[in-house]
């Protein structure tokens, strides 16, 4: 790659897209699109999609694999070449010199960041030291402009705050421990990372009739957390939650070596979406124990209510309707 060559947004995005999975350029244009999985927070039209992946094949940053065929013309499968992967990681790892950005740059990064199963800490931590001093040259300034002058410093101030509060919000406490606890404890996703003790290499059979074999974690032992925070030993029960999906182990399950709090998953290098930290246990585990995004651990001396086979079971059902709805549009 050229020093000078300076990626847009959009090529940026697209050579993300292809070092996490090879993919033709339509693949691309649906995650992109206003509905997609990255098009939500950036939409980026499918003519600009292609000019990029001309751009960066050009630019030796990505390679043709081979091709897909389809009901046209054969699609060509890209990915990203070795100088490709690592502009993805450079551009990952900087933060956004602007708070303008906030909304574009960073939030895409973050989503790309997610899909590839990443710690974000790092670049959250770096963008932080960015903004923070920006955000007090902006407070230190005096208000006696007026007209538009005062109304742009008073913008700039809201959106200095406002830019601050957000990364306040992402990278808060992650995960409580409290209940019949000696010492409740409240853990940011970095010090869950600096307790990790364990692996986990498990089958995962889901309700819904398919499997995946042999998948590895790392994390964080549930025993290890119980031991933390100083878990009461005639407390029976633990509850792991996320919202109001909650998941209830006996004593003995949550005790089990084998029973993780997940951060990494195929060594963070999985291209979905793995929801850290997550609970996961042996492959004799109901598949509704298995809970994302845990934001909780209460210990109790009794049970309380288990939500997530109701809430997941539902979702199921709901899926389970839309199919034939969806198939009666498609025949119309």
């Amino acid at each position: 790659m050229e020093a000078s060559l300076s990626l847009s947004l959009p090529e940026q995005a697209v050579l993300a897209i292809l070092s996490q999975q090879p993919a033709h350029g339509f693949a691309v244009v649906q995650l992109t699109a206003p509905g997609g999985e990255l098009g939500r927070i950036w939409h980026i039209p499918k003519a600009v999609v292609y000019r990029a992946i001309g751009r960066l094949a050009d630019a030796g940053l990505i390679t043709p694999e081979g091709t897909e065929p389809g009901l046209g013309p054969q699609r060509t499968v890209y990915t990203a070449t070795p100088q490709g992967q690592q502009a993805v990681r450079d551009w990952l790892d900087t933060p956004v010199r602007h708070i303008r950005d906030i909304r574009s740059h960073l939030l895409l990064k973050l989503a790309l960041l997610d899909r590839a199963g990443a710690d974000p800490t790092g670049l959250l931590q770096r963008q932080r030291a960015v903004l923070e001093p920006i955000a007090r040259a902006i407070e230190a300034r005096q208000p006696s402009c007026s007209g538009f002058d005062a109304t742009l410093l008073a913008w700039r101030r809201a959106t200095a705050v406002s830019a601050l509060d957000f990364l306040n919000a992402i990278t808060s406490v992650s995960l409580s421990i409290g209940g019949e606890v000696e010492r409740p404890a409240c853990l940011a996703l970095a010090e869950l990372r600096a307790l990790m003790d364990a692996e986990l290499v498990a089958d995962f059979h889901c309700h819904e009739g398919w499997s995946r074999l042999g998948e590895r974690w790392r994390g964080v032992r549930l025993q290890t957390l119980l031991a933390l925070a100083g878990a009461d030993g005639a407390a029976g029960y633990v509850t792991v939650g996320s919202g109001e999906y909650t998941a209830v182990l006996s004593r003995e399950q949550a005790e089990d070596e084998r029973v993780l709090l997940a951060l990494e998953h195929e060594g963070a290098a999985s291209p979905r979406r793995a929801g850290f930290p997550r609970l996961v246990g042996p492959a004799e585990w109901d598949c509704f124990l298995s809970v994302k995004s845990v934001d909780r651990i209460e210990v109790t001396r009794e049970p309380q209510q288990a939500t997530a086979a109701t809430i997941a079971l539902a979702r199921l059902e709901r899926e389970a309707a839309s199919i034939p709805a969806a198939a009666s549009r498609r025949d119309m």
